[in-house]
């Protein structure tokens, strides 16, 4: 056992206890299961609405798990679990000759008696479960209205045709910011390419797909309001500043500069404005959509989208701050943004401050991703970015440090490898090349 495994084990101990209850009910590993796991309980802290719907069930073991969790919950929503009760259904040749192999050796035949048992281990209300046994092209349409919203789905469904159908049925009832999880997209090659050429047809959601462990996956349904109407929603979160706005502040108020003028691109709320020193700095801020900031000028412009000839400010200023936005644009798009701010807001010694995800971080806690997240590029490829585009890194270091006699400290030796493994943020200070 690694000391990650031992670790994950602490923290999960009530999990892990429960997972060796139904080990003879799952083909599916702990770690799958923890993830599991980690996304119900973020359905739940998110307050999504729906079922939650599972595609391929065997004996039930994952399940039961689900069910633990809503029983935990107070059973205010509803478990569907559908699964032919005879076994897989044959691969096709998209499946690969793997599948075929496989199938020969073991069909995975259960029971509902099977998932009865494996949830009766967790005592749970069999009035809150629906087991639909038969094939999925037969169940799932005649049951798709009874089962209304779901929250969350997931097809460990093996085969290409299964998993397409899957798809195709249950989809559209998947609500906004809910779960939807693929089991086998790193196992069979079949379930993989139905999920890519799902995915591909939709283009418009802008869906990340993120791994989880063992090589299953999962994404987050995109949000179906319009933009401004959807930021303006998010942004009420940073009304109150944040540890990230006070160290961006406190970097900008410590800058030699007895006056000078700030602009704040993805501004939000304006909450930066409120953190800078008045007395020196006129703030200037730029968003999506409207709203009255109570401190400095505001332009609303899309960043994303928008013609640079429209952008609000014709001027030069001597501080910009990019926070929060690269990882939301388009790759193409960035570059277009670092080459409009070096061509018409910056002067010679004005001061580019950025801050950017640490994806490091969330390649290790997936679950974590937003959903509007376009770019997820290392710390490395987005300062070869920022390079390319030219400006010169100046300082780097995560979002959290401490300053003692006005002297900026920030983690060294070891810690850095702590910030890159667990640090959510990374601020960067540049300036022109020379």
């Amino acid at each position: 056992m690694t000391i990650r495994q031992l670790t994950k084990k602490l923290f999960h101990l009530s999990d892990w206890l429960a997972l060796k209850r139904i080990e003879s009910y799952t083909m599916v590993g702990h770690n799958r299961l923890y993830d599991l796991i980690d996304l119900l309980k973020l359905m739940e802290r998110n307050n999504l609405t729906g079922a939650v719907v599972e595609c391929g069930v065997w004996k039930g073991g994952a399940a039961a798990i689900m069910a633990r969790e809503i029983k935990r919950h107070g059973y205010h929503r509803h478990l569907w679990l559908f699964d032919s009760f005879a076994g897989l259904p044959a691969p096709s040749l998209i499946d690969g000759p793997a599948a075929v192999e496989q199938f020969e050796i073991d069909r995975g035949e259960s029971s509902v008696t099977d998932v009865e048992s494996a949830l009766a281990k967790f005592k749970i209300d069999l009035n809150q479960v629906s087991i639909i046994p038969g094939w999925f092209d037969q169940t799932l349409l005649s049951k798709r209205e009874a089962i209304g919203p779901i929250a969350l789905l997931r097809l460990d469904s093996d085969w290409y045709q299964s998993t397409k159908t899957c798809l195709e049925t249950l989809y559209e009832q998947v609500v906004p910011n809910g779960y939807v999880v693929i089991d086998d997209y790193g196992s069979w090659p079949g379930a993989k390419q139905a999920v890519d050429e799902f995915l591909a047809s939709r283009p418009a959601e802008r869906i990340n797909l993120r791994p989880l462990s063992d090589g299953s996956v999962f994404w987050v349904k995109s949000v179906t309001l319009p933009k401004p109407e959807y930021w303006s929603g998010e942004t009420q979160k940073y009304q109150e500043p944040h540890l990230r706005l006070k160290r961006l502040a406190g970097e900008i108020n410590r800058l030699p500069l007895k006056t000078g003028t700030v602009l704040d691109l993805g501004c939000g709320p304006g909450t930066l404005g409120h953190l800078l020193d008045r007395s020196r700095f006129q703030y200037f801020g730029v968003d999506v959509f409207k709203q009255e900031l109570a401190t400095g000028a505001y332009g609303q412009f899309d960043l994303d989208h928008d013609d640079w000839d429209q952008f609000s400010f014709q001027q030069k200023f001597d501080v910009v701050v990019l926070s929060g936005v690269l990882e939301y644009l388009a790759p193409e798009r960035i570059e277009e943004l670092l080459r409009f701010i070096r061509q018409n807001l910056v002067k010679p010694e004005t001061v580019l401050v950025v801050t950017y995800t640490n994806f490091e971080h969330y390649l290790r806690r997936p679950i974590n991703y937003h959903p509007a997240w376009t770019v997820t590029r290392p710390i490395k490829k987005m300062l070869s970015v920022l390079a390319n585009t030219g400006f010169r890194l100046i300082k780097k270091y995560p979002s959290y440090y401490f300053v003692l006699n006005r002297r900026l400290f920030s983690p060294r030796v070891w810690l850095p490898w702590l910030s890159r493994r667990f640090g959510r943020q990374i601020i960067f200070i540049l300036k022109l090349s020379d």
